[in-house]
This record gives structure tokens, C-alpha cells and sequence, in this order.
């Protein structure tokens, strides 16, 4: 839904590279934009086109934020 905070959610799922990055202190977020009927990782997932500009503004207001970090 559009308007009402994001739910933060630990799941599953690996990545190789995050634990090299983390040897070497590289500190690492994953993080993943979608919706509950995106069907993620099935054979028929999607993300309609019309959230593109919605993913992409929440990567620029992430961003923004961890520019202000001191």
C-alpha cells in the first residue's frame, strides 16, 4: 500500500559477496522493493511499471539519509 511505513522484514536468502564484504569491513544492506502479489521469485513475478517511480524515489530518500549520517 501506498502512504503508510514499510514493514521491515527479516527473511531468508543469501548472498555470497555480503559475507567477503563484511571481512573486510565493508558494512552491507540488501534490501528489495515489493508488494505481497508480486509473486517474488516465482515464475510469474512482477512489478507493475507504475511502482518504478515509487522504487526509485525510496532508493533517493534511502540514499539521502545515509548521506546525513555522520
Amino acid at each position: 500500500m501506498i502512504g503508510i511505513r514499510p514493514a521491515l522484514i527479516r527473511s531468508g536468502g543469501t548472498l555470497p559477496i555480503v559475507p567477503a564484504l563484511s571481512q573486510r569491513g565493508i558494512p552491507t544492506i540488501i534490501t528489495g522493493l515489493s508488494l505481497p502479489d508480486a509473486n517474488i521469485h516465482s515464475p510469474n513475478e512482477r512489478m507493475l511499471v507504475e511502482y518504478v517511480p515509487l522504487g526509485i524515489a525510496a532508493a533517493r530518500a534511502v540514499l539521502q539519509e545515509f548521506s546525513a549520517l555522520q
